[in-house]
C-alpha cells in the first residue's frame, strides 16, 4: 500500500516536471517571438467604447473609497466608462463611503443587493449585471481593493475591438514583503503571469479568468447568460475558472494580454492564505466535477485543463523530493532508512524527481525578482518563500479535499465567507 501511495505521488510531480518543461521549452524558443506579439496588442489610438467595470464590495469601508478613486483617474473619458460597486443593503460603511463618492464622481453607480450578506461573489455579480448602463459594449470584472494602471480601459477598448473575445490582464500582488506569505503570493503571480500564461498562450492552451483584470464583450456576455441562463455559477467558489470553460466550450477563448497589470491585496498570514487557496481548490474541485476536460475542448485544451487542475496539488513535489532524498541517502548512509530499494523503478523516479524540484526551489523566486526589483538580495530573500508557498498549498488542498468529502457525505452546500487579507 505505501509503495503504490509513493508511487503515486512520484508520477504524479513527474507530470508536473514534464509539463513545466514543455513551458521551458516554449518560452525560450518563441521568446523574441512573444515580444513582438505584446508589442504588436498594445494599442495607442482608439474609438472608444462604452465600459462598466463591475466591482462586488462588501464589508469593504477601508479599501473601496481608495478603488474608486483609482478607476477615476485613468486615461478614458469620463463619459465612456461606469464603475458600478455592488454592496449589501446592510453593509452601511461600505455603503456610506460609497455614496460619498457618487456625489463627487458622475460615473460612478452604487447597485444595492437586497439579500442578505454575504452571499456568494457569482451572486452579487449576477445581481449588478442586470443594472449596467444600456450603452455597455464592454464589461470589466475587478475587485474591491484592486489597483488598476492608467491604461488599461484604452487597451481592453483596444484589443476587444480587434478580434478578441475576452482577454485576461496580468494581476500581481500590491503587498509584498511584510512575511513570508506576502511573498509566497509575490512568486506565485510573478511565475505564473511572466512564464506560464505566455507559454500556454503559445501552446495552445486555455486560459482561465482570474476574476480580475478580466474583460468580455457585453454581446458575448449576453450569449452565455441567454444559453446557460446565468453568467456566474452561483454554487460554485470559483466562478471566474467555471466561466472560462463555457466561454471555450462556445467558442470563445479568453486572450492574455502580458500588459495592464492589475494589483491587489492578499493575506499576510499563513493561515488566512490557507483559507483562500482551500476555496479556491475547493472550487477547482467542483468544476472539474461539474464539467470534467470540457466536453467541447479540444486535446490541447483538454491537455492544459488538466494540469491546472493537478496544480490543485502542486505541492506534492515537497513529498516528492522527501522520497527522493530518502532514497538517496538512505542507500548510500545509515542516517536514513531506505525506504525504497536501491536500484528500483521508484527509486530512479524520485532520484527524477529530486532533481526537477531544483526548478521549484532556483527558478521561482527569478520571476519574483525581476517583477518587484531587489536583484540577488530579494531573490535570497525569496527562496524560503518557496517553501511557505508549498506548505500553504498542501495543508489548503487536503482541508479542500476533507471539506469536500464532509460536504458529499452530509450532502450540504459548501459555503464561504470573505476573505481576510490583511
Amino acid at each position: 500500500m505505501i509503495d503504490e501511495l509513493l508511487y503515486l505521488i512520484s508520477f504524479y510531480y513527474l507530470l508536473g516536471n514534464i509539463n513545466n518543461f514543455s513551458y521551458y521549452t516554449t518560452n525560450l524558443v518563441k521568446k523574441q517571438e512573444r515580444k513582438k506579439e505584446s508589442e504588436k496588442l498594445y494599442c495607442d489610438s482608439y474609438d472608444p467604447s462604452f465600459i462598466s467595470v463591475l466591482i462586488p464590495a462588501y464589508d469593504e469601508a477601508d479599501v473601496i473609497g481608495r478603488t474608486i478613486d483609482n478607476f477615476m483617474k485613468i486615461d478614458y473619458p469620463r463619459d465612456e466608462y461606469e464603475v458600478v460597486i455592488a454592496t449589501y443593503e446592510s453593509d452601511y460603511k461600505t455603503r456610506d463611503v460609497v455614496e460619498s463618492r457618487t456625489k463627487i464622481y458622475p460615473n460612478l453607480r452604487e447597485v444595492v443587493n437586497p439579500k442578505k450578506p454575504p452571499t456568494t461573489k457569482a451572486q452579487n455579480l449576477n445581481h449588478a449585471y442586470q443594472f449596467i448602463d444600456n450603452k455597455t459594449e464592454i464589461v470589466g470584472f475587478h475587485d474591491a481593493e484592486d489597483v488598476v494602471p492608467n491604461d488599461i480601459l484604452r487597451n481592453a477598448n483596444c484589443l476587444l475591438k480587434n478580434g478578441f473575445d475576452a482577454i485576461q490582464f496580468k494581476v500581481l500582488p500590491e503587498n509584498r514583503g511584510k512575511s513570508l506569505t506576502e511573498r509566497s503570493y509575490a512568486l506565485t503571480f510573478s511565475k505564473y503571469y511572466n512564464f506560464i500564461l505566455p507559454a500556454k498562450e503559445r501552446l495552445g492552451r486555455l486560459i482561465t479568468s482570474a476574476g480580475v483584470g478580466t474583460y468580455l464583450k457585453k454581446n458575448v456576455i449576453d450569449e452565455i447568460r441567454e444559453l446557460d441562463g446565468y453568467l456566474f455559477d452561483e454554487g460554485n467558489l470559483t466562478e471566474d475558472l467555471e466561466l472560462s470553460i463555457r466561454l471555450a466550450e462556445r467558442g470563445y477563448k479568453i486572450k492574455y494580454v502580458n500588459i495592464s497589470p492589475t494589483r491587489e491585496k492578499f493575506p499576510s498570514y499563513f493561515s488566512r492564505a490557507v483559507r483562500q487557496r482551500s476555496r479556491w481548490a475547493l472550487g477547482g474541485i467542483q468544476t472539474l466535477e461539474k464539467h470534467g476536460l470540457g466536453k467541447k475542448l479540444d486535446f490541447n485544451e483538454k491537455l492544459g485543463l488538466m494540469f491546472d487542475y493537478l496544480g490543485l496539488g502542486t505541492s506534492s513535489w515537497g513529498l516528492a523530493v522527501g522520497i527522493g532524498i530518502a532514497s538517496i541517502v538512505g542507500g548510500v548512509t545509515n542516517y536514513l532508512p531506505q525506504i525504497i530499494t536501491e536500484g528500483s523503478p521508484l527509486w530512479y523516479l524520485s532520484i527524477i524527481n529530486t532533481i526537477g524540484a531544483l526548478e521549484e526551489i532556483l527558478i521561482t523566486p527569478y520571476y519574483s525578482s525581476k517583477e518587484y526589483g531587489g536583484g540577488i538580495k530579494e531573490y535570497i530573500k525569496d527562496l524560503p518563500a518557496v517553501f511557505v508557498n508549498d506548505a500553504i498549498n498542501f495543508v489548503a488542498v487536503s482541508m479542500a479535499i476533507s471539506k469536500y468529502i464532509r460536504s458529499k457525505l452530509r450532502k450540504e452546500a459548501f459555503k464561504w465567507g470573505k476573505t481576510v487579507r490583511n
